[in-house]
């Protein structure tokens, strides 16, 4: 489901704009925002799945245009 191009129109377009080594530095911004959120105490249940799914799926996303099948 991950290593599948998006549906929605705007994360085609943000997907396609960058490499993956700009990919990956988005997921690791995410991944560093959520730590952050953790440090000020803010901790709601749906941001943290949120930001730990997006990271993860850029993640891939960015492996899958370094390494094409």
């Amino acid at each position: 489901m991950v290593n599948q191009e998006p549906k929605n129109l705007a994360e085609q377009q943000l997907i396609q704009s960058l490499d993956s080594q700009q990919l990956a530095l988005v997921a690791t911004w995410l991944l560093s925002e959520l730590e952050h959120r953790f440090e000020e105490g803010y901790r709601h249940p749906d941001m943290v799945w949120s930001l730990a799914w997006m990271s993860h799926k850029l993640w891939i996303l960015s492996s899958n245009k370094q390494n094409p099948q």
